[in-house]
């Protein structure tokens, strides 16, 4: 299963943005290449992030190699970010997912 998921929210004074992946590891990897250009225009660059919240779930953890494979793909969602931006990041469990699936949610802000 691959699915991709994108849309912006609206707080009082915010403007949230949100998009979600799910798949494999590989997938995933492919994904976040340049997962910025995921978000809506007014991002012309991964500059433009002010504050991005990456959350990684999967429905068994008690694998090393895949959990250590996940917090790298979220590793590779950092290294994009500016230096003035704040990240934070986790990692939670969902049975619903399949076997060797994984849901990557990242929530944005932009410096605008």
């Amino acid at each position: 299963m691959i699915s991709r998921l994108s849309c912006s929210f609206r707080l009082l004074t915010k403007h949230i943005d949100f998009f979600m992946l799910t798949g494999s590891l590989d997938f995933l990897r492919k994904e976040v290449k340049d997962w910025w250009k995921k978000l809506p225009a007014k991002y012309s660059s991964a500059d433009e992030v002010a504050m991005a919240v990456f959350s990684i779930e999967n429905a068994d953890w008690s694998d090393d190699k895949e959990t250590t494979e996940a917090m790298d793909v979220v590793h590779e969602c950092f290294l994009q970010l500016p230096p003035d931006a704040e990240g934070k990041w986790g990692i939670y469990p969902d049975e619903t997912l399949p076997p060797h699936q994984f849901r990557l949610r990242v929530f944005t802000k932009c410096k605008r």
